[in-house]
Formats: structure tokens, C-alpha cells, sequence
């Protein structure tokens, strides 16, 4: 997903962290037919995934900025969901 703005209008990082932690799932009839127990569907489809041994392990937010400023940003989770590790990064494009 792409989003691009102006420097009037950003979405804060947090924001983006915040629809990247979602572990909401949808209705039963609405899960893909992946060949899996329904058990397993409903851990895998949401976009932060649970599942004990698979699931989500880190979320990535990189921004730029109309000036060239990028921003990076990782957050590294246990198979609990815990944060474990934060890492940021900030740095200049330059021509």
C-alpha cells in the first residue's frame, strides 16, 4: 500500500503502527479456502497474525518526506505478541 501527502497532511507513525498491530478477524464465511482448519484460518487472516510457532515477528514503517528525510522504524514481537526489540532509523537522500 502506497500513500503519499503533502507535508501539511502526514500520518503519524504511531497511526501506522496502530492498523499494523489489528488482530481483528473477519466472519467465518468471509476467511479465504485455503485448505486449512478453520482454527488456523482465523489465526492467520488478520493483518497482526497469532499463532503460537507462526505469526507476525517484526512490523516495518518507512516514511519519506517531500524534502528527502526518511524515516524507519522496526518493531520485532515474541511468539506472545510482546515487543521485544525497537529499532529507528533516521536519515537523509541526498542527489
Amino acid at each position: 500500500m502506497k500513500i503519499f501527502l503533502t507535508e501539511e497532511r502526514s500520518i503519524p507513525t504511531e497511526m501506522i503502527f496502530k492498523l499494523l498491530s489489528d488482530k481483528n478477524t473477519p466472519n467465518d464465511d468471509a476467511l479465504p479456502d485455503k485448505g486449512l482448519k478453520l482454527e488456523k484460518e482465523r489465526k492467520l487472516v488478520s493483518v497482526f497474525a497469532q499463532g503460537g510457532q507462526y505469526g507476525t515477528r517484526s512490523s516495518i514503517v518507512i516514511t519519506i518526506d517531500i524534502h528527502g528525510k526518511v524515516y524507519f522504524e522496526e518493531r520485532n514481537f515474541d511468539e506472545d505478541a510482546n515487543l521485544t526489540k525497537k529499532q529507528q532509523y533516521q536519515f537523509q537522500i541526498t542527489d
